[in-house]
C-alpha cells in the first residue's frame, strides 16, 4: 500500500498519483494520502443502475455525461484531494 507512514510534510499530490504504477486497484487521493477504494458486487451493480438510468433520462436528451468510477478533482477542492465517486453525472 502507498499509504504506509505518510505525513503532511510529504502529502501526496495528483501528479504523484496518477505517476503510480497501474497496479489494476483504484485509488483516491485524500488529504494527501492514496487511499485503495474498494467496492463490492453490490455497489457496483448499484452504480451501474444508476448510471443507466442517467443515460436513459438525460445523456440521450444532450443533457451532460455519466460516468462510473472516474479519477475527479473540482477546481475548488486543495490541492492533495482527488476522488473517484461511484457515479457522476457532468
Amino acid at each position: 500500500c502507498y499509504t504506509a507512514g505518510m505525513s503532511t510534510l510529504n502529502a501526496m499530490t495528483l501528479a504523484d498519483l496518477l505517476a503510480l504504477p497501474d497496479d489494476g486497484k483504484l485509488y483516491e487521493l485524500v488529504d494527501g494520502e492514496v487511499k485503495e477504494k474498494e467496492m463490492g458486487f453490490e455497489a457496483n451493480f448499484i452504480a451501474a443502475a444508476i448510471a443507466h438510468c442517467f443515460v436513459e433520462q438525460l445523456y440521450k436528451k444532450g443533457r451532460g455525461v455519466p460516468a462510473v468510477e472516474t479519477l475527479f478533482r473540482a477546481p475548488a477542492w486543495e490541492e492533495g484531494h482527488a476522488r473517484r465517486p461511484d457515479v457522476i453525472y457532468i
